[in-house]
């Protein structure tokens, strides 16, 4: 059985970060790996899925794609933490579409005298905020991860910054 907490999810939350001179993304991108609050993450697949009964009577099933999305149902905000001020952004200026664009990074990591990445995969994604506020336990933003496609495989460039919680690509 393999464990849990070797099964990686990741945002970029510097990509909501612009410079407003030039309009473009600013700082480097830095991936923050999501958990610390989640007794659970399950990306759900939501499969395209066709079934009929050909004319000779046969069951037809077609699988066509797939949306997954996933829902991070506990996020505590916490000051200087990159994804709470992205988070923040978009409920404050009630972002929507293309400024609620980022990308996450799914990854198979393990850990021991170093931290080896068994597989790494990077897709564009929305993070779509559900609520903001929560009980006296603190500020709560939990919100949807919906991927957009453009999945690349970045096994070979994806590590942990040194010296820092974040990781980046080379």
């Amino acid at each position: 059985m393999i464990e849990r907490k070797y099964l990686a999810h990741f945002i970029d939350a510097n990509k909501s970060r612009v410079n407003e001179e030039t309009g473009l993304p600013s700082g480097s991108t830095r991936y923050i790996r999501l958990g610390k609050y989640l007794e659970s993450y399950a990306e759900e697949m939501n499969a395209q899925v066709e079934q009929f009964k050909n004319i000779l009577g046969e069951p037809v099933v077609i699988v066509s794609g797939y949306e997954p999305s996933g829902s991070v149902d506990k996020f505590y905000a916490e000051e200087n933490d990159p994804l709470y001020t992205m988070l923040e952004n978009i409920v404050l200026g009630r972002l929507c579409g293309e400024d609620c664009r980022t990308t996450c990074i799914d990854a198979m990591i393990t850990v021991g005298t170093k931290t080896n990445i068994t597989w790494a995969y990077k897709e564009d994604c929305y993070i779509v905020v559900q609520s903001y506020g929560g009980d006296t336990s603190g500020i709560q933003i939990p919100f949807q991860i919906v991927k957009a496609g453009n999945r690349v495989d970045v096994t070979q460039k994806f590590k942990k910054a040194d010296g820092s919680n974040y990781w980046m690509l080379d």
